[in-house]
C-alpha cells in the first residue's frame, strides 16, 4: 500500500503510511517531514498531523522503529499536536513508546478518527476545576477497562499528553496540571480497588470526596 499525505480545508495534515518495509516507510516519512517544515514555513504556525494506522500491526523491525522515531524528533519544532488512529491496542501502545524515544510529549494514537479529531481541535485553556476531574477520571477509567494491568505511570503519561497542562502559563493552567496529577492517583487506585464501580458513580464519588482521597492515597 502506498502511503498518502496531504493537506485538509482545515489546515490539518492527513496522511495514511506507507507499507511496513524499509524503503517505502522511509520515502513516506520523508515526504512527511518536508511537507511539515514548509507548512511551518508557510504559515509560521506550527502544524496538526493526522495519521491513518488501519490495518496496520505491530512490526519487530528494529530499522522501521528507528525510522519513525527519527521523524518524530524531526518533526518536533514544527508541530503543535500529532495523532493517529488504529483498532489494534498493541499497535496503539508500540506507538506511543516509539513517540517518546523520539521525544514527544504531543502525540497520541486513539481508536478512531473522530477521537483523534476531537483531541486535534481542543482547546485545554479556561478549563474548570471540576471539568478536570472529569476528564481526568474518564481517561483513566476507559484505560484501565481496556488495560487493566497498566501501571499508574503509565495511565499518568498517557493523560497528561492526552491534556496537556504542563506549560503552567497561568493561575488556571497551574492549578488544572495539578488537579490532573492528583486525580490520576485517586482515580487509578479507586478504580482498581473497586472494578465494578461504573464510570459515573466512580466520577461522582470522586467529585464529592477527591481531597479526602487524595489524602489517602498519597499517605499509601
Amino acid at each position: 500500500m502506498k502511503g498518502t499525505i496531504e493537506v485538509g480545508k482545515d489546515g490539518i495534515i492527513y496522511a495514511k503510511m506507507a507499507d511496513d518495509n524499509v524503503e517505502g516507510l522511509s520515502e513516506w516519512t520523508e515526504a512527511l517531514k518536508r511537507l511539515v517544515r514548509q507548512r511551518y514555513q508557510i504559515t509560521g504556525r506550527k502544524v496538526k498531523v493526522l495519521t491513518d494506522l488501519s490495518g496496520y500491526g505491530v512490526s519487530d523491525n528494529i530499522e522501521l522503529r528507528e525510522i519513525v522515531s527519527d521523524m518524530f524528533k524531526a518533526n518536533e519544532p514544527y508541530v503543535k499536536k500529532s495523532a493517529a488512529y488504529t483498532q489494534n491496542f498493541a499497535l496503539r501502545a508500540m506507538s506511543n513508546i516509539v513517540a517518546r524515544v523520539g521525544g514527544r510529549k504531543n502525540f497520541i494514537v486513539f481508536r478512531t478518527k473522530e477521537e483523534a479529531l476531537e483531541w486535534l481541535n481542543a482547546e485545554e485553556k479556561g478549563k474548570k476545576k471540576e471539568d478536570v476531574i472529569r476528564e481526568t477520571v474518564h481517561e483513566v477509567y476507559k484505560f484501565l477497562k481496556e488495560s487493566p494491568d497498566n501501571s499508574q505511570e503509565e495511565i499518568l503519561n498517557y493523560v497528561s499528553r492526552l491534556h496537556d497542562y504542563s506549560a503552567m502559563e497561568t493561575d488556571a493552567e497551574f492549578e488544572a496540571y495539578n488537579t490532573q496529577q492528583g486525580v490520576v492517583l485517586v482515580a487509578y487506585n479507586y478504580i482498581k480497588q473497586k472494578p465494578n464501580v461504573t464510570e459515573d458513580d466512580a466520577t461522582d464519588y470522586i467529585l464529592e470526596k477527591y481531597v479526602e482521597l487524595l489524602n489517602r492515597y498519597s499517605a499509601e
